[in-house]
């Protein structure tokens, strides 16, 4: 801060690109053994930026099926075809590399992935992608610091560190800072620097996140907590297993399954209140059935804490596999306005009771308005997809429907809800509005008067 101020103001090409900018760029670029590497304000803009510069029409990104958004907005970004094999299933990224193609192909994939902590077979992608032509790219972001002998990530650990054609790494996990880093051959990293729009007209990473990702990562090179954060990994993993959860991977990164987001939702902030931190990942990003409890490991974690957490989970892990009832808290906003995270909240309970099976049920409510009840019951099959039969309850009376078309195309002509009741009935048709994405149900655009 003293030296060179709180940020640089500009871009790279306008100056923003500061020695110290530079110093730590050299530093990752020999740390994982590359020619030449390129820092980037963010992660998310890393891999956006990356892509797009490296690909464009023509072209073929093929991305595991869970990759990270970040990624996927890249490909978008980039006008190339998009393909997704099976999540970590070598045999059908193979059968996609068979179809021929004219352009540059590029396979994406995450080393140790964000939401559920499991491995990527990193030297089987890399040798499948290689025979076909194509370059691979690897998100090393969840492993960079503690996988792989000096903590360069999975790809040092399996041995193919070298044959990595683009190894690239977030600076917020085990950095602990801001920024994003992408390393391969030089004329790769030059292509990148020069035609990135993600690089050239954004400004740079504050000199204090560059200076404090260069200390980390001295500390990363002389092991400092690498040790520690295994013991606390598999100390929190064994205990998970004792008390009867199924947790996959073997990362730092360990989830927990949930029947619903809505019973994702309540178990987080029922452990909050015990002071464990563990955020629900509902969707958007994993699917609507894959609901689950995030738990990140670290070094600073003593063996207390880690008791402490896992005590709390197995009080509380009968709430994950609630489905019955799902309640939102009531809005404290006005009686004519909508809680943007309530509404989302319930636009996603929507969805899981359109498509999945088991009966639930969920609360519409806001400040002064009665509440609206939805009730599911099971899915049944049909040629248009899993869909849901829904009960709607207000004070006016019951509406009972099969999709969430019909409840739109009725909604309006049944007096459910009492004249002036406006807010509960802006919740319901704000969040029908964001289910449209749902097996069966059309997109509406729904305009207040």
């Amino acid at each position: 801060l003293e030296t060179h101020g709180a940020g640089v103001g500009t871009s790279a090409p306008s100056g923003g690109y500061t020695e110290i900018h530079r110093q730590l760029e050299d530093s990752l670029t020999n740390f994982v053994g590359k020619e030449a590497g390129i820092i980037f304000p963010t992660g998310y803009t890393a891999n956006v930026g990356t892509i797009a510069a490296l690909c464009g029409r023509g072209d073929r990104v093929i991305v595991d099926k869970e990759i990270h958004a970040s990624v996927v907005d890249g490909c978008r970004l980039s006008g190339a075809t998009i393909e997704a094999f099976r999540h970590n299933d070598v045999s059908d990224l193979d059968r996609i590399l068979n179809r021929k193609h004219a352009g540059t192909t590029l396979v994406v994939v995450e080393s140790v992935y964000s939401m559920g902590g499991e491995a990527s077979d990193l030297a089987s992608i890399i040798r499948t992608a290689h025979a076909h032509g194509a370059l691979v790219m690897v998100d090393e972001s969840h492993a960079f610091g503690f996988y792989g002998r000096d903590g360069a990530g999975l790809s040092e650990a399996c041995g193919v560190l070298a044959e990595v054609d683009l190894f690239m790494t977030t600076m917020s996990k085990s950095l602990a800072s801001l920024g994003g880093f992408v390393a391969g051959d030089r004329d790769l990293i030059d292509l990148i620097r020069w035609s990135s729009r993600a690089f050239i007209f954004q400004a740079c990473a504050t000199p204090a996140s560059i200076a404090s990702a260069e200390t980390a990562l001295r500390l990363i090179g002389e092991g400092y907590g690498r040790e520690q954060l295994w013991m606390n990994t598999r100390r929190f993993r064994e205990g998970a297993l004792r008390i009867g959860l199924s947790c996959t991977g073997n990362s730092p990164i360990v989830t927990v399954p949930a029947r619903t987001a809505g019973a994702a939702r309540r178990a987080a902030r029922a452990l909050l209140d015990l002071g464990v931190f563990a955020p629900a990942i509902i969707h958007p990003a994993v699917a609507l059935d894959e609901s689950r409890l995030r738990f990140t490991i670290t070094a600073s974690h003593t063996v207390e804490d880690i008791d402490c957490a896992l005590g709390a989970i197995d009080e509380l892990k009968e709430l994950l596999s609630a489905t019955e009832e799902t309640w939102l808290r009531a809005s404290d906003v006005s009686a004519n306005r909508v809680d943007f995270a309530e509404l989302a909240a319930s636009a996603e309970m929507l969805k899981e009771m359109m498509i999945s099976s088991g009966p639930k049920r969920l609360a519409i409510e806001a400040d002064g308005c009665p509440k609206i009840l939805i009730e599911s019951r099971d899915a049944t099959s049909s040629d248009s997809g899993k869909q849901a039969s829904l009960t709607l309850r207000g004070d006016a009376g019951m509406l009972r429907v099969g999709s969430a078309t019909e409840l739109i195309d009725r909604i309006a002509s049944e007096q459910l809800i009492a004249e002036g009741d406006i807010s509960s009935l802006a919740w319901l048709c704000f969040a029908i509005k964001k289910t449209a994405s749902a097996p069966g149900a059309d997109e509406y655009e729904m305009a207040a008067d």
